[in-house]
């Protein structure tokens, strides 16, 4: 669970909303996907970020689900282009977004079960 909601921009994004990116973003560290698709996931998690930072929840929800769409499959047919892990350029955004995520703030809102007590 996000220890804390992430203050962006205007809006806020909630719990729910940061759960869903850091489970991503846990999963993308595992997968094995061709060079081409690992093109598009360094794309889509700077996009993320961009919506993070934002504060915009629906973008994170896109992106969230466009990135989930890119996962490995589970059967690889004989002959098809080579996987690898993520290369350094999609592990270095995933640590930076996650830790941007998972950091304090001071901005909860008011009622949310993290919210410090007065």
């Amino acid at each position: 669970m996000a220890a804390a909601l992430y203050d962006g921009g205007t809006q806020r994004l909630s719990a729910e909303d940061v759960e869903d990116v850091l489970a991503i973003l846990n999963d993308l560290a595992e997968w094995e996907l061709a060079a081409e698709r690992w093109d598009r996931v360094n794309r889509l998690v700077d996009a993320l970020g961009h919506a993070v930072a934002a504060g915009d929840p629906d973008a994170v929800a896109s992106v969230t689900i466009e990135l989930e769409l890119l996962g490995p499959l589970r059967a690889t047919r004989l002959g098809t282009t080579p996987v690898g892990p993520p290369p350094a350029p999609v592990r270095e955004r995933v640590n930076r977004l996650v830790h941007e995520l998972v950091k304090p703030t001071s901005s909860l809102r008011e009622g949310d079960e993290h919210h410090p007590r007065r």
